[in-house]
């Protein structure tokens, strides 16, 4: 995605306090921005493919980049947008295929409590 990335961050905390009734409000507020000042810029999604079961048809699940600064450091991580949903999809579709190949009947179980 990028050979040298730069990112600085501006952070501001607002604090405010209403003396009649001792209520607080504390708002934080991060922004950042790469060396030219402009704000910076991460694909929203991209597709992750791979296979449910060995040898068989791959699933493509939605993926989010995200980056988090920590002490300086850029750290990045991604986060699989409805997993179980497209993986559960994929293996009832192979569930079926195998029933109608193999003409057996096909048989789903229920979590263990």
């Amino acid at each position: 995605m990028s050979r040298h990335l730069e990112v600085f961050v501006a952070a501001r905390v607002k604090n405010g306090v209403r003396l009649q009734t001792g209520e607080r409000t504390v708002e934080f507020t991060e922004e950042h921005q790469n060396s030219k000042g402009e704000a910076v810029i991460i694909p929203g999604v991209f597709m992750v493919s791979l296979p449910a079961f060995v040898d068989g048809e791959a699933v493509r699940i939605p993926a989010r980049l995200r980056y988090r600064i920590v002490s300086g450091d850029i750290k990045w991580f991604y986060q699989l947008y409805r997993w179980e949903f497209f993986l559960r999809e994929q293996v009832g579709h192979d569930l079926k295929q195998a029933s109608n190949e193999t003409g057996l009947p096909a048989y789903e179980g229920a979590p263990e409590s």
